[in-house]
């Protein structure tokens, strides 16, 4: 009963009941508050602004019920080992000695505390984004509907079931390893202060800074697409079920296994140096800083643009056919088995081993040199603007275009078939 004069806001704080070693909290039909903080002698639950303590040794389960409202819980651990759970409307937060749950309620936010605690993270059956960081891991609907966050986790799992959901993944200071499968990626420290995973996602972007991280992707059992530009990699499938990007790695290795799957390697504005062989091709800068493998694919093809860019092709253990033109250079199996192609290159060099292999060289539009030695032949502009080298292969066929071409032919020294076509001087 509340007796006087004037005006007074009142607080209703019976909101929370015991039994036996269980306390419960209801919430209101307004917008509510909720805390939990387990300590070691005794754990607080604070409602509105209300804090209550229970002594830990007669009370470990406590529920929170945020009820109608927009309704937030903050769940806190202690200093040892916690297990977090976080689902659209729900969250729990267990240690050894207490567990804490709370339900209805839209925004949630985990504590760590200490120790080593690991949390898994659930979306919602709509559209929802996961965004994961050292010590840190967040999923939330994009209609709004929830927000859920988890701080000083080193291990954080987030899942996805239905809707088109999004995962964004950052590295630490120091080195990390990623790898990207169709079906989950995992993003963890060498330092073991971050175990990031993110499994069911549409689509996943991965992000590395400092220290010296390693992304590796696989592909699918169907067709994939691994397109790689200086310091980003991205591998698709052509289903659209499977997108992983990872952005800012030292080195990105993707992986092929069955399907028709192709690769795409762009060179960077400086020197670069492509390697084409038939079971990898890899693309990377002179100056250390890009590194961009594709292996196992049954395409790998190579662009360059500005710098000095080079181009190396070997064969493969079987018959091989390479073509050198102006614009582009070709080396393939025979029957397709393998294929690898530079573009705009300024110098290209195949190799040849085994295998009945054949070499085709094509001149330009302008004027060329063509230059055949004993186990080599050259065929190069005059102005420098291509030049295609062949080196061990059983048969070379160099065959002129439009322009003055030049020949220097050493006829006795070629131990190759070589022939020539069109006007040479």
């Amino acid at each position: 009963k509340v007796t006087g004069a004037g005006t007074a806001d009142l607080r209703l704080t019976n909101l929370v009941s015991t039994s036996g070693a269980t306390v419960t909290v209801a919430g209101t039909s307004g917008n509510d508050a909720l805390s939990f903080a387990a300590g070691a002698s005794s754990h607080t639950v604070t409602v509105n602004g209300v804090s209550y303590s229970f002594a830990a040794s007669s009370y470990n389960t406590f529920s929170l019920s945020g009820a109608a409202g927009t309704d937030s819980v903050t769940l806190t651990g202690s200093a040892g080992n916690e297990t977090g759970v976080l689902r659209d409307g729900y969250a729990s937060l267990s240690g050894g000695a207490y567990s804490a749950t709370a339900s209805s309620v839209r925004d949630a936010r985990l504590v760590g505390g200490g120790g080593t605690d690991a949390v898994r993270l659930y979306d919602s059956a709509g559209d929802d984004r996961f965004s994961g960081r050292e010590g840190y891991a967040q999923i939330r609907a994009f209609d709004g509907s929830f927000f859920n966050e988890a701080v000083g986790f080193a291990d954080a799992r987030a899942y996805a079931s239905t809707g088109l959901d999004q995962a964004f993944v950052y590295d630490t200071s120091g080195d990390d390893n990623l790898i990207a499968r169709h079906d989950y990626t995992l993003l963890r420290s060498s330092s073991a202060t971050m175990y990031t995973l993110a499994r069911g996602f549409d689509e996943v972007r991965v992000y590395a800074s400092a220290g010296n991280d390693i992304a590796s992707l696989y592909d699918t059992i169907g067709d994939d697409t691994f397109t790689a530009r200086g310091d980003l990699g991205i591998l698709a499938s052509a289903d659209g079920e499977t997108y992983n990007l990872a952005k800012g790695f030292d080195a990105v290795r993707a992986y092929a296994s069955t399907g028709n799957d192709l690769a795409y390697l762009y060179d960077t504005a400086g020197d670069d140096l492509f390697v084409g062989r038939a079971d990898y091709g890899l693309m990377q800068s002179t100056d250390g800083e890009v590194y961009n493998l594709a292996r196992g694919f049954d395409q790998v093809r190579a662009y360059a643009s500005t710098g000095r860019d080079l181009a190396y092709l070997y064969d493969s253990a079987g018959a091989d056919i390479f073509v050198g033109r102006d614009d582009y250079s070709l080396m393939r199996g025979a029957g397709n088995e393998h294929y690898s192609l530079a573009r705009g290159f300024d110098e290209v060099r195949a190799y040849a081993s085994t295998g009945a292999d054949t070499a085709q060289l094509y001149g330009s539009d302008g004027d060329d040199q063509l230059i055949a030695r004993k186990e080599h032949a050259i065929l190069r502009a005059v102005d420098a603007s291509f030049y295609n080298l062949t080196s061990g292969f059983a048969t070379v066929r160099a065959f002129a275009s439009e322009g003055s071409d030049l020949q220097d032919v050493s006829d006795d020294d070629i131990d190759y078939a070589f022939g020539q076509v069109g006007d040479w001087s």
